[in-house]
């Protein structure tokens, strides 16, 4: 799914992954507001489970607590959660190369 402004001119005003997986959230759970969110929500409760990881792999499980509570309780989360941006995915896909690129030897 890419959306077009001509027959001839495709609209890459937001990267193509974010359509593709709204649309197929949408192909999942039917067409409805839930559906094309549900992504989003998905992402940030993957961010908090990757930071919880993360503090636990670096040695600090006193601080997953809190963490947790700050990031699921943020308002910014609950805005990114509610809208159609794609900001959280690209958190979220930024993350874990970080992760990864902060756990090599």
């Amino acid at each position: 799914m890419t959306l077009w402004y001509l027959p001839e001119m495709p609209f890459w005003g937001k990267p193509p992954f974010a359509f593709w997986s709204a649309s197929l959230s949408l192909g999942g759970l039917g067409v409805n507001e839930f559906a094309v969110r549900f992504l989003s929500l998905l992402c940030i409760v993957l961010l908090i489970l990757l930071g919880v990881g993360w503090l636990r792999s670096l040695g600090y499980p006193d601080k997953v607590v809190p963490f947790a509570l700050v990031m699921a309780t943020a308002l910014l989360s609950f805005h990114r959660t509610g809208t159609l941006l794609t900001d959280s995915m690209r958190v979220w896909v930024l993350r874990c190369r970080l992760w990864r690129f902060g756990s090599m030897p």
